[in-house]
């Protein structure tokens, strides 16, 4: 027994991407790959990404020891 080295075969891989192509109506070239790649790290960023006030909020209570729990 093999150990399996992806998550998704490459019949569905192949599947999957006919089928965007062809409901979406873009050429046979279309780089599936770059696309899949760049949504997953939209949405990486968007459910793990910090606000901008969150990170000052962060960064002051480190360097201004708002809590006081330093001595």
């Amino acid at each position: 027994m093999e150990p399996a080295s992806s998550s998704c075969l490459a019949a569905d891989y192949f599947a999957l991407r006919l089928g965007f192509i062809s409901k979406h109506q873009l050429p046979l070239t279309y780089d599936f790959h770059n696309y899949i790649l760049r949504s997953m790290e939209e949405e990486f960023r968007d459910i793990v990404g910090i606000s901008v006030p969150l990170w000052i909020y962060g960064i002051c209570c480190i360097f201004l020891n708002f809590h006081g729990n330093f001595p």
